[in-house]
Formats: C-alpha cells, structure tokens, sequence
C-alpha cells in the first residue's frame, strides 16, 4: 500500500494504522458522527486535509476500527471521488468477537459489500519467492511453460523448491531469507510467526473453543507423519469425536490459518463431486511454517531427497 501510495499519490497520503493509534480509534468508535463526520475527525488527528478526487486515505489494520470499516460504503456513496485503501487480518473473526477487554460482547458490525473490491493475500507462491530472491528469470519460464529450459535447469529448480519448502512463503520470512540468506534467522522469524499467531488465538477465539483449536493446529504436524488416511481424532484425545471439533475447525479455517484437503472417491472431474467429507488431512496455510511447526532442520535441505521423501 505504501509503494501504490508513493507511485500514485506521492504528494498527498494520509497514512492512519489504527493498530498503533488507540486514541484515534477509540474517537471514532465513541462519537455518533456519519462518514462524513469521521473524515473531519481523521483528518484533524492527523493534521492533514483530506480532499476528495486528490488524496488518498490508507487505513492499515482495519479491523481495530469495526465503525470505520461499515463507513467504507457510505464513503462510495457520499464521497464516490475519495480514493480509500484498506487492509486488515482476519476480518470475519475480529468484527465478530466478544471485547475481552470491555467484557462485553460482539457487535453486528455491517459489511461494505458490494462497495468494496476485496484482494485477499495469501503467503506467497513458488514464483512470487523466485522473484523476492532475484530469480524472477526462472520464475517466468514456469509462467511461459518452458518445459525444455526447465528441463536442462531441472537440479536448479529443485535446489529452489527445496529452499521455498524451508523458507515457505510469509513475507517476512522471505524477505529474511532474501537479505541474509541465513535459515537459522528465517526460523527464527517463523518462530516468532507461530508465538503471535498462539496469542492471537487468545484474542480473536472464543474461550469455550480456545484449548480445541489449539490442540487441532498443534496436532497438524504429528497427524501428517502418520500413515493414516484420514485426520484421526482420538490422536488429540482418548475419546475425542468429529463433531466435538467441528466449530474450532471451521475457527481455523475461517482464519486462513488451515487447508482442510478432504479425499475423493475417485479421480473424476469436476473433483467436489467426488469429495469424501468423512475423510480428510489438515495442512498449515504455509508450508515454511509446517516446517517451523515440524522443527524440521536446515540440513534436510542438502540430505538428498530426504525432505521429499520423510516430510
């Protein structure tokens, strides 16, 4: 957001995060303003004039601001020429929470649909790595199919799998390994990933599903090693039962935080006609941090095809 900022409005931004501006937040939460009541508050905390058809107003970290982000449509509606762009994580899960903090709970927050163009990103592809690490070249003939280049560069290819295997596809990890080119501190940034990503289950779940959601993420790597088919739950606890984890599941997966890859019966088109729902296996959304969540170590990546054969 910042580059489109620089690129397209160099000269007139006003950039609020209403993560680190609690004061600010709490002004638009607490007042009765309508959207265009909200602009004027925005624009006097940050001391900058906001002008429509001219500046751009970057709102990061959204979600903190549940009022703000219902104001997105009245702003189309009132304000069509003002220019907005917004970011948050886990949308659907923090305007729905109960306020630990205020020991109230949630608020029906309104969605901007139909007012909103919405891009959810995810951690980054194989070819989205190539080209933060300067190999955009390779990147591109997987794009044009080169198969006979690929061909003739296939060790190449297959040392760089194995480090995006390592490295996975968060951004920070990758840009880490961009810089440094170091796997001991990309597995500390992933460390420190999987420690905010544990307190953020504290924050954003409900308590009665807390301890089942941790206990579903923390048993992915375990339940990957095994031979079973199937995720199998009397692993996570002696006479535990499907619909007892049915919610945190959905918790999970609502969060972006799991891949829920379910059987088929048969390898028929399209493939969700032929899906088994009895029958599935849980994967972490990126597999750098699988590999982080595995402990597994940096050596694997030069121990043949141990990585692709044990992991």
């Amino acid at each position: 957001m910042k580059t489109f900022a620089e690129t397209h409005y160099p000269e007139d931004t006003v950039f609020v995060d209403l993560h680190d501006d609690v004061a600010l937040c709490e002004a638009i939460e607490d007042s009765r303003s309508d959207a265009l009541g909200i602009l004027e508050i925005i624009s006097t905390a940050t001391g900058k004039k906001i002008v429509p058809g001219k500046t751009l107003l970057v709102l990061d970290e959204i979600q903190e601001c549940p009022r703000l982000l219902t104001s997105l449509k009245y702003f189309h509606d009132k304000k069509p020429q003002l220019a907005v762009m917004a970011a948050g994580s886990l949308l659907g899960l923090s305007l729905n929470r109960d306020d630990k903090r205020k020991k109230v709970p949630a608020k029906k927050v309104s969605f901007p649909v139909g007012k909103v163009n919405f891009l959810e990103i995810p951690p980054m592809t194989f070819a989205e790595f190539l080209d933060a690490i300067g190999e955009g070249e390779k990147s591109l003939r997987i794009e044009e199919r080169a198969w006979g280049t690929m061909a003739a560069l296939h060790r190449s290819y297959c040392d760089l799998l194995k480090k995006y295997y390592f490295v996975g596809g968060m951004p920070e990890a990758v840009a880490t390994y961009a810089h440094e080119h170091d796997f001991v501190e990309v597995r500390k940034v992933q460390k420190e990933i999987l420690l905010a990503y544990d307190k953020d289950f504290a924050k954003h779940a409900p308590e009665a599903l807390l301890a089942k959601i941790r206990l579903l993420w923390q048993a992915i790597p375990s339940q990957l090693a095994r031979e079973n088919k199937k995720f199998v739950y009397t692993a996570l606890k002696s006479g535990a039962r499907a619909r007892e984890y049915e919610t945190a599941l959905q918790w999970l997966e609502d969060a972006g935080m799991i891949h829920q890859i379910r059987r088929v019966t048969r390898p028929g088109m399209p493939l969700k006609s032929y899906e088994d729902f009895s029958a599935f296996k849980l994967y972490a959304h990126d597999v750098g941090l699988l590999g982080a969540m595995s402990d597994l170590p940096q050596q694997a990546l030069i121990k043949g095809n141990e990585l692709f054969t044990h992991f």
